[in-house]
């Protein structure tokens, strides 16, 4: 129901903005005419008061009366080139730049004539009126009259209503005619420059547009009445879901009742224990914990620890241990350098190097095989140390399963690596990265297995998931099948940007990962190196929708929420990157 809801508004929303757009271009469209109507008019009653003027002029020339044709614009263009062409001459005015021949009386009375007539201003004034309408005849040419109705409000525009049997559609077909044959109309006026009366030219859309404009506030009203439903729909269930909530806590309590009264009667109980303990004389058992001190920590667990440390390659710290301290019974074991606190001598990486020696230490020699597990052990610690670490708990994931959560990209690189790398004396590999994690598999070695927690969206986080799985495609077929379902826009902009990281990495560096990234540089494939040969517009391409899917997609901000990328636009770049 939610999604058939989400997809009326889209529907409404996109009607009425193509509504708008409708009556939008025809007010344009009446605006254009109206103005080049108008426009026209003066053009052609220049024209005419312009023409009057010149042919007065020409009839005021008493020596050009027994010219033939003298009034008609070739006339008009032979004198003009006579003119032009004899402006390129250097002899006497008084040869005839034609004949080449001397001009005597009427000659050249008549050619002066023809001077005296272009040199009137009437004349000018009228070659601009000409240059005005010839201008706005071609103007009106390239005037579009037709005007594509979408074919989403077809149906809508279709309608007829009781009252008048023509339809909005029909109505909007008899304009467009009317509007084409007022406008060849003009075109003849102007080409036969006739005088134009504005009112035979005039458009009437204003109905029209009238009624489109209350289809548009129809949708909106529909389009209010849906998102007013629709949050009310949400307000109600979260309502409801914090009543569930509260009865599953009833729920919960009344199933552990009985563990809740055991909980604070054993509470009651370890007060009385701790009053006890605290009047018990505690010097014997410090004593005898001291005791078991200097038997536990031996030479041997001493001479691990500067191996441990010596591997980590942090050998050249001379810290020792020496006998800890007891106190009210409990024992504390330390470390110095030549008497002095390691935190007021080494570095926070160097501490935790030694800290983790110590701890190495201890555990090569526990006969318990219990679990091993670390949370991000390679903070504050330099590179060669961090690939040091990852192959050490490798060789002990051998004998004890080891669990370890990480951020770090080059410390988990660094495992990956040595999952799939390390070799015992007979150069046998002793582990395997897995990857089919559901069927099971019969490779021979310890077992190497990577995961990943994703994002589920800005708010919620821990949907697992196989870190070997992800690649280009993996990350196309998750977004083809989220599209299938209610998803929002921003957890498919940021899967779509994590697919553009893994089509990089396959597509254009050949599976090659940054070097700075690598912890063992033998890693490097060279031969992949060699075809490197990316395409500029790939990769400008790539940068057009990595900027779009952070700017309106995965980035939270004002621009994504008024303005979320549509279905059309993930579509297009999931079709590119299959490519």
């Amino acid at each position: 129901e939610k999604e058939n809801k989400s997809s009326d508004i889209k529907l409404i929303e996109s009607n009425s903005q193509k509504i708008k757009t409708l009556y939008a271009k025809l007010e344009t469209l009446k605006k254009t005419i109206d103005d080049i109507v108008l426009r026209s008019q003066s053009a052609v009653s220049t024209y005419l008061t312009k023409e009057e003027a010149a042919k007065l002029r020409l009839s005021e020339l008493e020596i050009l009366k027994n010219i033939p044709e003298r009034n008609s614009q070739e006339w008009l263009q032979f004198i003009k080139s006579g003119k032009a062409y004899k402006s390129l001459l250097t002899e006497e005015a008084e040869i005839c730049p034609y004949c080449r021949q001397d001009l005597k009386n009427d000659a050249l009375a008549i050619v002066h004539g023809y001077a005296s007539f272009l040199a009137n201003s009437a004349q000018t004034e009228f070659d601009t009126a000409s240059t005005v309408v010839k201008n706005l005849l071609q103007e009106l040419t390239q005037i579009t009259v037709q005007i594509e109705i979408s074919t989403d409000i077809i149906p809508k525009l279709s309608e007829k209503n009781e009252e008048d049997q023509k339809s909005l559609k029909e109505i909007f077909d008899e304009i467009i005619v009317d509007v084409t044959e007022k406008k060849d109309s003009l075109k003849t006026c102007l080409e036969k420059k006739t005088k134009i009366k504005i009112e035979d030219f005039s458009i009437e859309v204003e109905g029209l547009i009238t009624e489109l404009k209350n289809i548009e506030t129809e949708f909106n009203e529909s389009l209010k009445s849906l998102k007013s439903s629709d949050s009310e729909r949400q307000e109600a269930v979260k309502g409801i879901n914090e009543i569930i909530a509260d009865l599953e806590d009833k729920k919960v309590i009344s199933k552990k009742k009985d563990i809740i009264k055991k909980y604070f009667k054993d509470e009651e109980i370890m007060g009385t224990m701790d009053y006890v303990a605290s009047t018990i004389n505690t010097t014997p058992l410090s004593v005898l914990c001291g005791k078991a001190t200097d038997e536990l920590v031996t030479e041997d667990f001493r001479n691990n620890f500067i191996k441990e440390l010596k591997e980590l390659e942090k050998e050249h710290l001379p810290v020792e241990i020496p006998k800890g301290s007891v106190r009210k019974g409990k024992n504390k074991t330390r470390k110095q350098i030549k008497g002095h606190e390691l935190k007021a001598i080494l570095s926070e990486g160097e501490q935790k190097a030694v800290a983790l020696a110590l701890f190495l230490a201890e555990i090569s020699k526990d006969a318990n095989s219990s679990p091993l597990i670390l949370d991000d052990p390679v903070n504050s610690l330099d590179h060669q140390v961090i690939d040091v670490l990852a192959k050490k708990l490798i060789q002990i994931s051998s004998e004890r399963q080891t669990i370890i959560f990480t951020h770090n990209k080059l410390f988990y690189d660094s495992l990956v690596h040595w999952a799939s790398n390390l070799k015992n004396e007979q150069n046998q590999r002793t582990h395997h990265l897995c990857k089919n994690y559901n069927g099971g598999c019969n490779a021979n070695g310890s077992h190497v297995y990577s995961f990943k927690i994703e994002r589920i969206s800005l708010l919620e986080t821990g949907k697992v998931i196989s870190k070997s799985q992800e690649s280009s495609k993996f990350y196309l077929e998750k977004i083809e099948k989220d599209l299938q379902g209610d998803y929002t826009p921003s957890s498919i902009a940021s899967d779509l940007k994590s697919t553009i990281e893994y089509y990089i990495d396959e597509k254009i560096l050949n599976n090659q990962r940054l070097i700075k990234d690598y912890g063992n540089k033998q890693s490097i494939k060279w031969d992949q190196l060699k075809k490197l040969n990316p395409d500029e517009m790939v990769i400008d391409k790539l940068k057009e929708y990595w900027d779009l899917l952070s700017s309106r997609g995965s980035h939270l901000s004002a621009n994504s929420m008024e303005n979320p990328i549509p279905l059309e636009k993930f579509t297009e770049i999931i079709d590119f990157l299959k490519k």
